[in-house]
């Protein structure tokens, strides 16, 4: 029933997250002729790059959603810089985390994640690789919930990071891509990666459903 109930709210999210994707389609499509690229350019150009960077390295680790930070940095430095940035801004924030983790602060991060439900699984050697890469790519956890929950457990630095940071820079293309279409003024780039980014969320809830690693990570089935 509590799986049932989590998925239906799954549901709830992505329909909301459809309609906000549909307004903002219908929006465009009706003003962009009052927008012109160099209005919307100047308007990103307002944004303090220097700030815009360190909000992405550092915010992201306090439990701000990625996603957001990803549309940020397309839509402020364009694509091709926007994933510059991401890819050494999750990287950062892997190696971040795995050492606050395993330091100073692990015990505070491990109470934390303990109030939240969240219990620290150990993993056997033949499991590291695929556990690591169904938890890092399988919605359930927030970002930095899954950065934290890895790091405390039992994974070396080179299956944490090696395997972890590949995936999250694969998945950041789309919504990086959308703030970088709004930027370059592509309309239809923006439909198609808004239709791409609703599509990887509805097979990440339907992974979840079907792997259960909110399940996974409370009872240590990872070993």
């Amino acid at each position: 029933m509590a799986d049932k109930i989590k998925f239906s709210r799954h549901w709830v999210k992505v329909a909301v997250i459809s309609i906000l994707l549909v307004v903002a389609g219908v929006l465009w499509y009706f003003f962009q002729d009052r927008l012109d690229q160099e209005t919307i350019v100047a308007f990103s150009e307002r944004l303090p790059a220097f700030w815009t960077v360190v909000a992405f390295l550092i915010l992201p680790l306090f439990g701000v959603p990625i996603r957001i930070m990803l549309i940020l940095a397309g839509f402020r430095f364009g694509f091709a810089l926007g994933m510059v940035l991401s890819c050494f801004g999750l990287l950062f924030h892997n190696f971040a985390a795995y050492f606050i983790a395993r330091g100073t602060f692990r015990d505070a991060v491990r109470d934390f994640l303990k109030r939240s439900g969240y219990a620290i699984p150990p993993i056997k050697a033949k499991h590291r690789v695929w556990f690591t890469a169904l938890v890092v790519a399988v919605p359930g956890p927030p970002y930095f919930a899954k950065l934290y929950l890895l790091a405390l457990t039992n994974l070396p630095l080179r299956v944490y990071a090696g395997i972890g940071a590949p995936i999250y820079i694969s998945f950041s293309v789309v919504p990086v891509g959308i703030g970088g279409a709004v930027i370059e003024y592509e309309p239809k780039w923006f439909y198609v990666l808004a239709g791409a980014f609703l599509l990887i969320t509805v097979l990440g809830f339907w992974l979840q459903k079907r792997f259960s690693t909110d399940r996974m990570l409370r009872r240590g089935e990872g070993n």
